[in-house]
């Protein structure tokens, strides 16, 4: 039996210091549907300066029945995955977007990770992102919502792309 709580608390293994030191804004609605919004947290480098942009990581985790890809952006190993990143001098963009309820629905997640992207760069300015700047770091079941996103006609802006323990069918 999963244990929920254990989801909330598991991190990376790996660490560097200054990592929980991230400036996270959180909660963020970045689409509304008719039964939840789906929202990012973003979090920036300790001691990064407001108005100064930097290039940003979309975290894209795997897939989660949808109970439990609802609170995705909360889950220990996709918090301090965003911290890493910002440790490393990134900003990451952690969201939660919405389940394939067990491949049944791809499209429907595929397109929000896609709106997610979109959102990003709309309000680059604001989120002192640089939108032409972007890299996609991809989970398990999230790596084909990231790689729709990112291919076959890869935009100038998403030039890296980064899996982990990728579920890719050939």
């Amino acid at each position: 039996m999963l244990d929920l709580n254990r989801l909330y608390e598991e991190r990376v293994v790996y660490s560097i210091p200054g990592m929980e030191r991230a400036l996270v804004r959180e909660g963020i609605v970045y689409r509304t549907l008719a039964d939840q919004d789906l929202k990012l947290d973003i979090y920036y480098p300790h001691g990064y300066t407001p108005g100064k942009p930097l290039p940003a990581a979309i975290l894209v985790h795997g897939d989660w029945p949808a109970h439990i890809i609802r609170h995705s952006n909360d889950l220990g190993v996709y918090v301090s995955w965003a911290q890493l990143t910002a440790a490393s001098g990134l900003i990451a963009v952690n969201f939660n977007h919405r389940s394939t309820e067990r491949l049944t629905r791809i499209h429907d997640a595929a397109s929000a990770v896609a709106q997610l992207l979109g959102y990003v760069r709309y309000n680059a300015d604001a989120l002192d992102i640089v939108g032409d700047n972007l890299s996609i770091l991809a989970f398990a079941a999230g790596v084909p919502l990231g790689m729709w996103a990112a291919l076959p006609n890869t935009p100038a802006y998403v030039p890296p792309t980064v899996t982990s323990y990728a579920v890719i069918q050939l």
